[in-house]
């Protein structure tokens, strides 16, 4: 994972963070609930945190270069806010990467599925349960 986190990174759905431990991340991470924030900012006090909706966090536009989103469209039935957001945030050069657990909440994640969803740029198996996707930025 960490060869497509770079520059300055924006985390949807950030969580306590702990995945970010060991790195040295420009990371700004940004989660709905006020506990995770409170252990994400103990797991990675360099971080900035915003406590946010993922489809309306009020960050700059065009900030970022990298938009993570782990496992936060498996919540949506409908992307396009989120996704909208996401490309709102992220400079033209950018890359927006989240993760898709196969089956949950009883979706199944096909290429095909996810391509008709967004356009997608890279779609991949990282382990048997989650998949990849890398999205286009706004054009």
């Amino acid at each position: 994972m960490r060869p497509h986190i770079r520059g300055k990174v924006v985390d949807h759905r950030c969580g306590p963070c702990v995945m970010y431990e060991k790195l040295k991340v420009d990371l700004t991470g940004v989660d709905w609930s006020p506990e995770a924030l409170k252990q994400a900012a103990l797991h990675y006090p360099k971080g900035n945190f915003v406590l946010a909706d993922a489809t309306n966090s009020g960050l700059p536009r065009g900030q970022f270069d990298t938009v993570l989103m782990m496992g936060l469209l498996d919540y949506f039935k409908d992307w396009t806010p989120v996704l909208n957001e996401a490309r709102r945030l992220v400079k033209p050069d950018g890359v927006i990467l989240a993760t898709l657990l196969h089956g949950f909440q009883g979706h199944v994640w096909t290429n095909e599925s996810v391509k008709s969803r967004t356009p997608v740029l890279e779609f991949k198996d990282i382990t048997s349960s989650w998949k990849l996707i890398t999205c286009a930025p706004l054009p």
